[in-house]
């Protein structure tokens, strides 16, 4: 998934695989600065209770305002298996 704001983009990969956990995803965040588009960070998924394990899927979904950043985990476990979170 992609989304623009202004002079932020932010780009989803729930397949990439950290650690060696399949599927726990990330996001790429990108900066217009002139003509270009520059990356600024890759995000992932906090390695707690709120997400960060394998099959999470972190930035399935991702929408941009401003300076916030909403992405989805539909893998993510919050309290029941796969139930999937937004952070």
């Amino acid at each position: 998934s992609i989304d623009i704001d202004g002079t932020w983009m932010a780009i989803g990969a729930p397949g990439d695989d950290i650690g060696g956990q399949v599927d726990r995803g990330s996001i790429y965040l990108f900066r217009r600065m002139g003509g270009r588009w520059l990356q600024d960070t890759r995000l992932v998924g906090p390695a707690d209770a709120a997400g960060g394990r394998a099959g999470d899927r972190f930035g399935t979904s991702v929408a941009v305002s401003g300076h916030r950043i909403l992405v989805g985990a539909p893998g993510a476990d919050g309290g029941l298996v796969n139930e999937g979170i937004g952070i």
